[in-house]
């Protein structure tokens, strides 16, 4: 998306742009950043699958475990072929940021003691993931989150939303700032009392285990279609499908109507 066009379709809605990244390499997402000062909300929209690299991204499948206790990183390395877009206008876009390779993350952000309660519901310190959407959505924490512990600070909400890919990582994203920032969260960001840290995600791929999703559904919502096969495409359920397409074979193994050859296709399409 062109950075001048997203930039007037956020205003029109009464949102200012504060950054626009786009990303085309594995392991990355492309996002942007944006608020409104009269509502004191802050989001964070990650974009869906639309090159070979996210593509990469997506099929970066194997199931890891993400430790909750990790800090994040002294400093954020820039990827110069990546696309900025930094409009210090912005009240929140005062956070401490930079696009060169020293740029630092806040003190603040890391003093929490690894010991503290953390910030997902059954208090696990440990989940497992997607490894390619993890990848994505921990580059992105480290690259955001100046920016979410300013816009905290400062009062406001913060939402990330995305689909697809972007759904996907916007849910760990949550999972990572909450857990980051956890000791911003005891200061109440609205007079709704409602998460400070909040996650929409549309047609999400699956990436976290199913303990730690329902541990995170009090601040992450999906929206699913029912037939929509992107939100049920996991390693697991394409194993169950590999030996329910076996069980088939078999049988129609046993039945000589596997269509392997002429004589046994005609048979099966009979």
């Amino acid at each position: 998306t062109d950075t001048g066009v997203l930039g007037n379709a956020l205003d029109e809605v009464g949102f200012d742009l504060v950054q626009h990244r786009t990303a085309d390499k594995p392991g990355h997402v492309g996002h942007f950043i944006a608020t409104n000062p009269s509502r004191k909300l802050m989001i964070i929209g990650l974009k869906g699958t639309s090159s070979f690299g996210e593509v990469v991204t997506d099929c970066c499948g194997r199931v890891v475990t993400y430790d909750l206790t990790e800090q994040s990183p002294d400093f954020v390395e820039d990827d110069e072929t990546m696309a900025v877009e930094v409009h210090p206008h912005n009240v929140i876009s005062s956070a401490t940021y930079s696009s060169s390779s020293s740029s630092s993350i806040p003190d603040a952000a890391v003093e929490v003691s690894r010991e503290e309660t953390i910030s997902i519901h059954d208090n696990r310190s440990t989940m497992r993931c997607h490894e390619g959407v993890l990848i994505g959505a921990k580059r992105l924490a480290d690259r955001v989150q100046s920016f979410v512990e300013e816009a905290l600070t400062r009062g406001y909400a913060v939402l990330t939303c995305g689909h697809s890919l972007g759904g996907g990582a916007a849910a760990l994203l949550g999972v990572i700032l909450r857990q980051r920032l956890r000791h911003r969260l005891l200061l109440p960001p609205n007079d709704d009392g409602g998460e400070s840290i909040r996650v929409m995600a549309f047609a999400p791929p699956p990436v976290m285990d199913y303990e730690s999703c329902i541990a995170c559904s009090e601040f992450i919502t999906s929206v699913v279609n029912n037939s929509d096969l992107i939100p049920r495409s996991s390693m697991g359920n394409l194993g169950l499908y590999l030996e329910a397409l076996k069980f088939v074979h078999v049988k129609l193994e046993e039945r000589g109507l596997s269509p392997v050859n002429l004589k046994t296709s005609v048979k099966f399409l009979k």
